[in-house]
């Protein structure tokens, strides 16, 4: 029997022996030598991130640079002391080495040697480009301000007929190092189409053409569209690394909320994206991660509460109110076990001084909280909660439930990284869903934000471009008919933004509002990315066409 035994495991550890010494597969080295990505940085500057235009060929990356950075700066570019980066595949050598700073100021080549051996060339040049955009242009008519947008090299103007426009006050908004050739204030004969050309700092010029035009008015839906601004962090008072996560409108003011002790709220120009100034916060102490405004323009602001700890909304009657309202005082009850934070995503939808509702997120948990103002007084100050019964795949740390009427059992809309769902506000079920494909809706899409627009409805999400979370742009879909939702394609994404970009964000903070004005014969969407900037767009009912 010992004998047995022995012969047993010997077998057995001779067999060992023979598999764990078993060859490994050779590895083989890859043909591919392309780049991946390659960008231009300035150094010392964050901000500074320039992506090139490849060639017909593919063989010249040209990369188009300002004269100045900050844009609005006097601080000149350097093409002496540009940082080049590139991404390469895993087994491949780039020479020269990349990564500090080098003379750009004629064209430079770099190599790309593949595993194998093989080498593809490129050529490097970096050109300076000066601003000739016209960021903002107005006419003054009679007492009456009319804003005009760029189509196709015109500035053009919208004018009810009748009007006389013969001896309009002309402004006009360029960069501080560029002139136009009509300054602002000059008066101008519009009816009959006024060329105006902008000189850059290095003598280029663009010539546009002022035209005044009847508008035609769509009968549903969004138009005509215009970037208003595109501010980085630096531009606005600098970004903190992931602090900014919030965004309201309010007025003529953009408010970006910090997630600092204690929060900072700042105030930018609507229109132009200027740095105003400050709120006045309600404590040293207050630490919020998420804001927003009502259809009047009244702001409220949340707390980020950890379960047991009591969570407080703020209101504010507008962006210069000194004396914020303390509106709830709720003790977060939270029953998960994994978070359970409140404060990380809060919305509304209604007017808090007649009737609203709002609604608050738990992190790591599907439960959405609910908050009823009617007559201009808040229900209860103990929300209504809704567990939501259709969850697909993890529940994240942030999720944004949007409701989309002030009907106390309002439906809303829910988005968190597994989809965008439109959630019945008395089941807690989902009605509809949109496809959760990158190619639709991005590689991540919170926060939301819903609207109406011209006899439409809409949601207005941020979408991520990349997984790395640093690159993104608005995206609107039209939701008017809740049957097509789940059918949503590209015909229903009707608008999306130039993109932004930033630093890498992990923890996918952004923000998006969609305001309406009170004629409703426009919208304004911005969106704020943590780590990037701020970008706001103007939508209107006028045909394009």
């Amino acid at each position: 029997m010992k004998r047995y035994f022995y012969s047993c495991t010997v077998f057995l550890l001779s067999l060992l022996f023979l598999t764990g010494c078993e060859t490994p597969e050779p590895f083989e080295n890859s043909e591919n030598n392309q780049l991946s990505d390659i960008w231009l940085t300035i150094p010392g500057q964050k901000d500074a991130r320039f992506n090139g235009k490849y060639s017909a060929t593919g063989e010249t990356i040209t990369f188009e640079i300002p004269h100045f950075f900050p844009a609005e700066s006097d601080n000149g570019v350097d093409l002496k002391n540009l940082v080049l980066r590139a991404n390469i595949p895993v087994d491949a050598r780039i020479t020269p080495a990349l990564g500090n700073p080098m003379d750009l100021t004629q064209p430079v080549k770099i190599d790309v040697a593949s595993g194998t051996g093989a080498v593809k060339s490129y050529w490097i040049e970096v050109k300076k480009v000066a601003d000739l955009s016209v960021r903002t242009v107005s006419i003054m008519v009679d007492g009456q301000e009319i804003t005009g947008f760029e189509r196709n090299g015109e500035l053009v103007f919208y004018v009810v007929p009748g009007v006389d426009v013969s001896n309009a006050t002309l402004n006009i908004g360029i960069s501080r190092h560029s002139t136009s050739s009509i300054p602002s204030g000059s008066q101008i004969n519009l009816t009959n189409p006024v060329p105006v050309k902008i000189t850059g700092v290095d003598g280029t010029n663009k010539t546009y053409t002022l035209v005044a035009v009847p508008p035609q008015k769509l009968n549903y839906g969004i138009g005509i569209t215009r970037k208003l601004f595109v501010k980085a962090g630096s531009e606005v008072g600098g970004f903190g690394a992931h602090t900014e996560t919030s965004l309201s409108v309010s007025g003529d003011y953009v408010i970006v909320g910090t997630n600092t002790t204690p929060s900072r709220y700042r105030i930018l120009n609507r229109i132009t994206g200027a740095l105003v100034g400050n709120m006045t916060m309600p404590s040293a102490s207050f630490r919020s991660f998420s804001m927003v405004s009502d259809e009047a323009g009244h702001i409220i602001g949340s707390s980020f509460t950890p379960k047991g700890s009591n969570f407080l909304i703020y209101k504010w009657d507008n962006a210069m109110d000194q004396t914020p309202e303390l509106l709830i005082t709720y003790k977060n009850e939270s029953s998960s076990t994994t978070d359970g934070a409140l404060g990380r995503r809060l919305s509304v939808y209604g007017n808090l001084n007649t009737n609203a509702v709002i609604m608050a997120t738990e992190s790591r948990n599907q439960v959405i909280l609910k908050w009823v103002v009617s007559g201009g007084k808040l229900v209860s100050q103990t929300p209504e909660k809704i567990t939501y019964g259709d969850p697909i795949g993890a529940w994240t740390f942030i999720s944004d439930a949007q409701p989309i009427s002030s009907s106390p059992n309002t439906d809303f809309f829910l988005n968190y990284v597994s989809e965008i769902a439109l959630v019945s506000g008395t089941t807690g079920k989902r009605i509809s869903a949109m496809p959760n494909t990158p190619a639709l809706v991005g590689a991540f899409h919170t926060p939301i934000d819903y609207f109406e627009f011209n006899n439409a409805k809409y949601v207005g999400i941020v979408e991520y471009l990349a997984i790395s979370l640093d690159k993104a742009r608005i995206a609107i879909f039209d939701v008017t008919d809740p049957s097509k939702i789940n059918g949503a394609s590209m015909a229903t994404k009707i608008f999306t933004s130039d993109q932004i970009s930033g630093a890498a964000n992990p923890n996918g903070t952004a923000d998006i509002e969609v305001v309406v004005s009170p004629d409703g014969e426009k919208a304004w969407a911005y969106l704020l990315l943590t780590n990037g900037g701020i970008i706001g767009y103007e939508l209107t009912n006028y045909d394009p066409n």
